[in-house]
Parts: structure tokens; C-alpha cells; sequence
């Protein structure tokens, strides 16, 4: 839960923080920092919010939570 609050907090800012370099970028070729570091912030958030708090099905291969018991998409029973 929290990983995925991150992941999306991060994701949000990288976006802000890439947006905003582009613009300082295209000004004064001073911003090439900021675009890089926003791309960055995106990629480290997307990875964060997909890989936390969630499992493959070994059933049908999509993702549920961790703490599933039975899959939601095809109503397998998973083990512990």
C-alpha cells in the first residue's frame, strides 16, 4: 500500500519535474538536468508502484495482491 503511494507520488513529480525541464531546457539549455532527473523520478515510481504489495497468478498471469488467497481473475486458489 504504501509502496504504491510512493510509486505514484514519485511518477507525479517525475512528470512535473520532466515537464519543467523540458520548458527550462528549451529556454536556455540550462534544464537538460532537470528533464533527465524527471524521467528518472517516472521510471523508479512505475517500477515501484508495479512490483510492490502484488504477485503473478501462477493460474492466468495477472497481477493480484499478495495477500490473495484466491485470484480475482480466475478464481484459482493460490497457497501461502
Amino acid at each position: 500500500m504504501i509502496g504504491e503511494i510512493v510509486g505514484l507520488f514519485l511518477m507525479l513529480a517525475g512528470v512535473l519535474c520532466t515537464a519543467g525541464g523540458c520548458m527550462v531546457w528549451a529556454i536556455n539549455r540550462d534544464g537538460g538536468i532537470v528533464f533527465w532527473f524527471g524521467l528518472a523520478m517516472v521510471a523508479f515510481g512505475w517500477i515501484l508502484n508495479h512490483t510492490t504489495a502484488t504477485k503473478i497468478c501462477p493460474w492466468c498471469s495477472q497481477r493480484i495482491s499478495y495477500r490473495a488467497l484466491r485470484c480475482k481473475h480466475c478464481e484459482a486458489a493460490l497457497s501461502k
